[in-house]
């Protein structure tokens, strides 16, 4: 009975400056029934999910320029092709050690905080490249030195990015109600593959209509803009009203006997690396002459498709997945379907092919339906649905085989999230 009188007149009367101090998480802490307004946090994590697999796919265009610029030997452009993505693997481990033996910087600091340093490590590593363009072409300096400091910035994005995969998706799911934590994760995994759905198309602008390629400078421009937008957003968290969330250590418990979570360590795995590797060989795959022999310019629209089905499935997920009424859920999925058909024309500009497009996605809806909410289950679907268009494209050749790789993106869309 105290207790509710307390929250009464919390709710009633003029927060002290002491109450003023208190975080809403902070209040969750103490068992009163106040929660976090997940609003403004939820718009922030948005702008950062989208920026982020904007620059994850742009990063793989811009990285592609340099290579057809540069002078690098095979063995250097094969370790800039995979030396963002080790990032995540090296810095991946590098934390793991340093929360076992020295401490959990996440429980220190807390998430905010960590989001921001993963954001301006990333920023550094967007500014590498202005220098790195700079003396590109100074026969002076050594290829090695050249290479050098690309790799730099190669190196800043993987660790930068990184921190934010382990702060952000982690974020996510503490920000509000652990019912609702799936819905959340896959809204915001959707704007991350909208940011992912551009940048082929702004790649495409850049370097294939504005004839920039070839030229090593003109990704100054483009890395300069980008960690600009991203120095701001940091400073835009460090101003915001996030709630400060960090957790209390439990105790240490043995890796070894924890078979799920191994499990999960090899789907992840697995997952990523079928979805990178299809998304960084599609626009290459697409121009061979027995599949659809376009040009690059199409390759770049067409691969944006690849992502679009990735993020159209993954706001089918948080509909799915999220409290809404049925007949709300039924009337989301119904525009997302258009949404469908529309992006695939705005691509396409052409009524058949979108047709085909959102026909599929109608699939990705069914699958939703046969998971019945089920992770295990939604995911096996997902998977063998996958698995089924990456055998079709494997078994055929011309615009069909181009096609069914398309679609493994709208069926890769739920395994992250």
């Amino acid at each position: 009975m105290e207790n509710k009188l307390h929250i009464k007149q919390l709710e009633n009367s003029k927060p002290t400056k002491e109450v003023k101090k208190k975080s809403a998480y902070e209040y969750e802490q103490l068992d009163l029934e106040i929660k976090p307004d997940e609003t403004g946090p939820m718009i922030m994590l948005t702008s950062l999910f989208l920026i982020w697999g904007f620059l994850t796919v742009m990063n793989g265009s811009l990285s592609g320029e340099i290579k057809k610029a540069m002078d690098f030997t095979v063995l250097q452009e094969t370790i800039l092709e995979y030396v963002f993505w080790a990032g995540y693997f090296i810095m991946g481990i590098v934390f793991y050690f340093i929360s076992r033996y020295v401490g959990d910087p996440f429980a220190k600091y807390g998430y905010k905080r960590m989001i921001i340093l993963g954001l301006i490590i990333t920023a550094f590593g967007c500014f590498a490249f202005y220098p790195a363009a700079q003396i590109a072409n100074i026969q002076e300096i050594s290829n090695d030195l050249k290479f050098f400091i690309f790799l730099t910035g190669l190196i800043s994005l993987g660790a930068g990015f990184t921190i934010l995969q382990i702060a952000a998706n982690s974020y996510v799911i503490a920000l509000g109600d652990v019912n609702t934590a799936s819905a959340r994760l896959n809204l915001l995994q959707g704007f991350n593959s909208f940011g992912t759905y551009l940048a082929p198309i702004i790649a495409s602008l850049l370097f294939v209509e504005a004839n920039l390629g070839n030229n090593v400078g003109s990704i100054k421009t483009p890395y300069m803009v980008l960690g600009c937008a991203i120095l701001f957003l940091a400073f835009l968290f460090s101003l915001s009203h996030l709630p400060n969330i960090s957790y209390q250590k439990s105790a240490k418990k043995s890796l070894r006997g924890e078979s799920q979570l191994w499990l999960g360590v090899l789907a992840v795995f697995l997952y990523v690396g079928g979805e990178v590797a299809i998304g960084n060989h599609l626009e290459a795959f697409m121009q061979l002459e027995f599949i659809a022999n376009i040009d690059q310019s199409d390759s770049k629209r067409f691969s944006s498709l690849y992502w679009g089905g990735a993020m159209l499935g993954r706001f089918a997920g948080a509909i799915f997945l999220s409290q809404l009424e049925q007949r709300s859920k039924i009337t989301s999925l119904i525009f997302l379907t258009v949404l469908c058909y529309l992006l695939a024309f705005n691509v396409l500009a052409e009524t058949d092919g979108s047709l085909i497009f959102s026909s599929l996605y109608v699939l990705n809806i069914i699958g939703f339906s046969m998971g019945a909410g089920r992770s295990a289950r939604t995911v096996g679907v997902f998977g063998a649905l996958a698995i089924f268009f990456i055998l079709v494209s494997i078994l055929n050749t011309g615009t069909i085989a181009m096609w069914a790789l398309i679609m493994v993106g709208m069926f890769n869309s739920i395994m992250f999230p």
